[in-house]
């Protein structure tokens, strides 16, 4: 015979028992709300982003030199680890900066010390001149949450519309009388 399929028997069960139905849609609802009630919310909750970054200086190298003698080995050395999700660099006169960030739930410690080892091992492809690049992890409770500032356009001084007054032309005075 042609048997109706279990989810069908549910549904046909459903339909025709409505209160179990209601019974629990109502008791998921509650428990739904105190689990929500139960949530701790946080003015400033514990998000890390592991991110690590890696600055090298040599005084008086132009921003090319620190470039393509720097930044891009440091790059091409950082490119090879695992869990890195994007590597930017930053280069100004006699400085660059390089932030690998990794990709959420990654051991920040343990990915510090990856780069700080694969930057010993580019240190000698790098020139001697350099100072010892410094490898720090980039700590989002260091950094300010905004940053407001204001603009305040300096006054001209007021000039009096009123330089000088002169009067010209001619006085009389006449009376006259009658009587």
């Amino acid at each position: 015979m042609n048997e109706p399929t279990p989810q069908l028997l549910i549904s046909a069960w459903a339909i025709r028992n409505p209160t179990p139905v209601a019974v629990l849609f109502i008791a998921l609802v509650i428990a739904g709300l105190i689990s929500y009630m139960a949530l701790p919310i946080k003015n400033f909750p514990n998000v890390e982003f592991p991110a690590v970054s890696v600055t090298v200086t040599r005084s008086g190298a132009a921003p090319a030199e620190m470039e393509n003698q720097v930044t891009r080995p440091i790059e091409n050395a950082l490119s090879g680890l695992n869990h890195v999700t994007t590597i930017a660099s930053s280069v100004n006169q006699g400085s660059s900066t390089s932030v690998v960030q990794f990709e959420l739930g990654t051991d920040l410690q343990k990915a510090t010390d990856d780069v700080r080892s694969r930057v010993d091992q580019t240190r000698s492809a790098l020139p001697r001149e350099i100072d010892p690049p410094v490898v720090q992890r980039l700590e989002i409770d260091d950094q300010p949450i905004i940053t407001y500032a204001e603009y305040v356009r300096p006054r001209k001084p007021r000039s009096p519309i009123f330089l000088k007054s002169t009067c010209a032309g001619k006085i009389s005075a006449s009376s006259h009388s009658s009587t």
